[in-house]
């Protein structure tokens, strides 16, 4: 193949030079890779404190304002820019595919019922029932299971040597 990229579609040696000798390009992917482990990390705990189902409308939400930036940036920045986005005819399909998302995650995690269908119980859904069985019983911090691990153990070595004394008593 003709060119200077030795035949690949991608030079790992160039990319090696690129790195070593461009500051921007390092500092680009470093903040990159950081950009992405906070939105993963924040994903994270967003699905862990709140459930699956808000973790999927945060990553709608952030394809809806990438979205939003590109029209933005066309539309009051610079009309010109490869950064921004003209509204266009497939740009009512690309609303309308957002709103069907969202509209199918909220049937879903069961905000919206459907009046001509019955949606499954799930655990956090909304249905009444759905709380109790999702009662947990919930484990002590360990300085209270410590505690009361100790007083158990005290119980029972005051249980064995009264146990003993009775023992010695009766002999």
């Amino acid at each position: 193949f003709p060119g200077a990229d030795h035949g690949h579609m991608h030079d790992p040696m160039s990319s090696v030079a690129m790195f070593s000798n461009s500051l921007e390009v390092s500092t680009l992917f470093l903040g990159a890779c950081f950009t992405g482990g906070a939105i993963t990390v924040s994903l994270t705990y967003a699905t862990a404190f709140l459930s699956a189902m808000w973790r999927m409308l945060l990553e709608a939400g952030g394809t809806f304002l990438v979205w939003l930036f590109g029209l933005v940036v066309h539309y009051l920045v610079d009309s010109g820019s490869e950064l921004g986005e003209a509204w266009s005819t497939w740009s009512y399909l690309e609303l309308l595919g957002f709103l069907l998302v969202l509209l199918g995650q909220f049937i879903y995690g069961g905000f919206l019922q459907l009046p001509c269908g019955r949606t499954a119980s799930r655990a956090g859904a909304g249905d009444p029932s759905d709380l109790e069985a999702a009662k947990v019983t919930t484990a002590e911090p360990s300085s209270q299971n410590s505690r009361r691990e100790e007083g158990r153990l005290e119980e029972a070595a005051e249980l064995e040597r009264g146990a003993r004394g009775g023992d010695q008593a009766s002999s």
